[in-house]
């Protein structure tokens, strides 16, 4: 004789509904990528401090002194006319506006019968806007971030990182270009070719990945460089002490 089992119903588990946000909830997740004006300044101190502290390899100190400028009002900003055209084409939120000057030109003027009888010139000048850079719209210690490679030998090539930055309430928006210059004369140089920026976006709370970026671009400033230099001298990777 078999006894029956008793059947046994499983049991649903106690699925709570998610709880709904309040939109003062909503809003207070969403400010905390926001930072302050205060804490901006902080970062861009934190920058300047990473900037400075740099530690450069051997081989390259060995052959190059640094020297490091954060400029609040540059004399001028090579190929600046890009950043503006990149602000002028972009749906941004940053503090920063393309900038232009007045250009004239001429055209030919409509003919007439009036015109030629009173000798009016048959050109007429007109005027419009040249996008020519761009300026930020908030007062910061600095835009502008430039580290020179200062040769201790002179059969080698000075050498220029540029760092310019664009920040907005969450976000910060790199350009930079690595390039040598050419000698005019002992005193004089210029950058060797038109300047191509590179730029990248990281947001203001992100800190590591800009100290990541900036790492990034330090590094390959100096590594480009040694490798200009070793190719210069005729020197294979391998044949270095």
């Amino acid at each position: 004789m078999t006894t029956a089992q008793p059947s046994v119903q499983e049991q649903e588990p106690d699925v709570q509904p998610p709880v709904a946000l309040s939109l003062r909830q909503i809003v207070q997740n969403d400010a905390k990528k926001y930072c302050t004006e205060e804490e901006i300044l902080e970062i861009l101190s934190k920058i300047k401090e990473k900037i400075e502290n740099h530690q450069y390899p051997e081989d390259f100190c060995n052959l190059y002194e640094v020297e490091c400028s954060f400029e609040k009002y540059p004399d001028s900003i090579p190929k600046e006319s890009a950043i503006g055209q990149w602000l002028e084409k972009s749906d941004h939120d940053f503090f920063a506006e393309p900038t232009y000057t007045k250009e004239s030109y001429e055209v030919e003027a409509p003919a007439s019968e009036l015109r030629r009888a009173l000798l009016m010139p048959s050109m007429l000048w007109r005027t419009k806007d040249r996008l020519d850079g761009f300026k930020l719209t908030v007062d910061l210690p600095y835009k502008l971030i430039k580290i020179i490679a200062k040769p201790k030998f002179p059969n080698i090539p000075w050498s220029n990182c540029t760092i310019v930055f664009l920040i907005s309430k969450t976000r910060m928006r790199f350009f930079h270009f690595c390039m040598d210059y050419r000698e005019r004369n002992w005193q004089e140089r210029d950058l060797l070719e038109d300047v191509k920026w590179q730029t990248a976006e990281h947001m203001l709370k992100e800190l590591e990945a800009i100290w990541s970026y900036l790492e990034n671009v330090q590094g390959e400033f100096v590594n480009g460089l040694v490798t200009r230099v070793k190719e210069q001298l005729g020197i294979s990777k391998t044949g270095t002490e």
